[in-house]
Parts: structure tokens; C-alpha cells; sequence
């Protein structure tokens, strides 16, 4: 699997959701060594020692098909090829221990939507005590930040709320207070293996 080097945020959210990144690109390592480029607005530019897709699509029929991997009737037989980006980062420089914390945000937001969270958390990321950390830390937008390196305690501030692209809050904006609390040590001995 190809794996970029970059640049990200987000953090893994509960159960291993999705992370969110941040950056204009991206390079990415295929098997055979060589670099795939991600550059926003720019085409993917395949390595030449990356296997052809053929040899990929015969692999994938040999494979034992069953419930957790079924068969795909025809597959890589019609279709047009695409170029497929993801948003994923490789963690260079691992440290030994990465750093979980619980976020609260007091009072729950009035919309439940996923988008009213990570907007309460990037406001949050700009207060003078978490701007110093903004690229050490991860969070799934919600409920869960790790960090590279410990972060002071007690961690809390209170924000008002604003869309992005706002100039300045509006007159009745919703304030929440956000509070990090350290929640344990997860070694990274086992992710190196």
C-alpha cells in the first residue's frame, strides 16, 4: 500500500473513524520505492516501477473470496481507470508515546451535526494555551485528541462561536467552554512493528 508523507490533523475518531488532514499535498511511496505525487488541482503521476494494474487485478482473483472478502464478478473488466487519492498520512519521527486526551465542550451544541464540534475545536486550536501545540495534536473533531508530547494541565478555555470566513462573531453568538483532560499513554512500540 502507498503511504503519504505528510502533514495531517484529525485524529482517529471513536471506533477508528475517519481522520481529517490539512496541507496542499502530499508524497506518496509505492511498493517499488518510487514516489506518487498528490498536488492538489495537479495529475497524479504514476511511478514506473509500480505494478500494473493487471498484475493487481490477477492477484485480487486468486485471493480466497468469502463473507469478510467476496468475490467481485467481472471485476477490472469494464470501467474506465482512475486515479483514486485518499487522505491518509504516514507518522515520521514516532515518538515513543502518544498522548490521549477526552475533550469535553460545555453546553452541548444546540445542532448535533458532526460540522458545529470541529468548528468549537478549530476556534479552540486559536487560544493562546493550545496555539503553541496546534502541530503536535490529532482529534476527530468530536471527543478524542492525541498529541505527541504531554500538554499543560488544566487545559480549558472558552470560545465563541463564529463560521469560518466570519469576520467577527455575531452580536448573540453561543459561547462553549472546552476542556482537554489527559486520559492515558498509548506506546507506539507495537505500530513500529
Amino acid at each position: 500500500m502507498s503511504q503519504p508523507r505528510g502533514r495531517g490533523r484529525g485524529g482517529p475518531g471513536p471506533g477508528g473513524g475517519p481522520l481529517r488532514g490539512r496541507g496542499g499535498g502530499a508524497i506518496l511511496r509505492g511498493r517499488g520505492g518510487g514516489p506518487v505525487i498528490y498536488n492538489t488541482g495537479q495529475p497524479v503521476q504514476l511511478d514506473p516501477n509500480v505494478s500494473a494494474p493487471t498484475e493487481l487485478i490477477q492477484r485480487l482473483r486468486t485471493a480466497n473470496p468469502g463473507p469478510e472478502r467476496p468475490a467481485r464478478p467481472g471485476y477490472g473488466t469494464a470501467g474506465r481507470v482512475v486515479a483514486l487519492r485518499a487522505n491518509f498520512f504516514a507518522l515520521e519521527n514516532l515518538p515513543e508515546t502518544i498522548y490521549e486526551y477526552v475533550v469535553q465542550i460545555t453546553p452541548e451544541p444546540k445542532s448535533q451535526k458532526p460540522r458545529v464540534k470541529r468548528r468549537v475545536l478549530a476556534l479552540f486550536e486559536q487560544t493562546p494555551d493550545l496555539r503553541p501545540f496546534v502541530n503536535d495534536i490529532a482529534h476527530d473533531g468530536a471527543q478524542r485528541l492525541v498529541a505527541s508530547k504531554p500538554l499543560p494541565e488544566p487545559l480549558r478555555d472558552t470560545v465563541t462561536f463564529c463560521e469560518e470566513g466570519d469576520s467577527r462573531p455575531p452580536r448573540d453568538a453561543d459561547k462553549y467552554t472546552v476542556e482537554v483532560s489527559f486520559f492515558k499513554e498509548l506506546a507506539t512500540e507495537p505500530l513500529r512493528r
